[in-house]
């Protein structure tokens, strides 16, 4: 499985870094996880790339 760290979905989906935090924050609000590293950053798999893409 191959992980992408913000910056690489930033670039991938032409938005700045904030904003995928941003929306990474309301999706988990909403119950949508994200899997965490042992320094609690997330990092995103190809089906979170997906969910960011749809907003």
């Amino acid at each position: 499985m191959k992980v992408y760290n913000p910056g690489d979905i930033a670039d991938l989906l032409k938005l700045k870094v904030s904003t995928i935090r941003k929306y990474s924050i309301m999706l988990e609000e909403l119950g949508y996880t994200f899997e965490k590293n042992n320094r609690n950053q997330r990092y995103y798999t190809d089906a979170d790339i997906i969910t960011l893409r749809k907003l």
